[in-house]
């Protein structure tokens, strides 16, 4: 099974307002409000997990509950408009490294 772990900041997003910026200079537009709506950022758990064990994870390990927010599901159940954009292979992910040892 492969759970998605979604998080999403409480309050100001600066990914959000950097990828906005980062669309109007490539595609030398202002649209980037209008078409970029949401960010977030989230991690991939795969392996014999119950959903309430990945849960557990996610609260545990993966969620700065003062400031972000996290929601769960299968990977593959996404919301409709929604893309989801992973690392390429062979690059260091220090919080995917520290959720294994854990």
């Amino acid at each position: 099974m492969i759970w998605e772990i979604e998080l999403r900041p409480k309050s100001h997003n600066p990914e959000l307002q950097r990828a906005r910026e980062d669309f109007n200079l490539l595609t030398h537009s202002e649209d980037g409000s209008t078409v970029l709506l949401d960010s977030t950022h989230g991690y991939l758990l795969e392996g014999d997990l119950t959903e309430g064990q990945a849960t557990s994870i996610m609260r545990n390990l993966l969620v700065d509950n003062i400031v972000e927010s996290g929601t769960i599901r299968e990977l593959g159940h996404d919301l409709p408009g929604s893309v989801t954009v992973l690392l390429k292979p062979g690059v260091m992910d220090p919080v995917a490294l520290s959720v294994v040892e854990a």
